[in-house]
């Protein structure tokens, strides 16, 4: 069964601020950051654990997968109607706080 993949608004922001960032430097690199962190979430409907435990937290369900220098940090929802939600996209050097993980982003 496949997971239905959801971006919240914070993940699309933050998405955009990324490609506009690296677009200063080098237009096509900006598509391709754009193009590995969107087909990255999309592989996650087959296999949503496939990635690693956030290193913040130890949560089963909250996970992220390093795309270059950026990680897209999600949350896992079983059920009937299963589906992953793209919580954010950080630099990877970015330590994260818990308070920072709103899960109705």
């Amino acid at each position: 069964m496949d997971y239905r993949v959801v971006w919240t608004r914070g993940a699309i922001a933050n998405l955009t601020d990324i490609a506009e960032y690296v677009k200063r430097d080098s237009p096509y690199y900006a598509s391709v950051v754009v193009f590995k962190i969107r087909t990255a979430a999309r592989s996650l409907k087959k296999y949503p654990y496939r990635a690693h435990r956030m290193r913040e937290l130890d949560d089963n369900q909250l996970r992220e997968i390093v795309i270059y220098d950026y990680r897209l940090i999600y949350e896992i929802f079983e059920g009937e109607q299963p589906r992953i939600e793209i919580l954010m996209i950080v630099h990877s050097a970015r330590m994260l706080q818990s308070d920072e993980f709103l899960r109705n982003n």
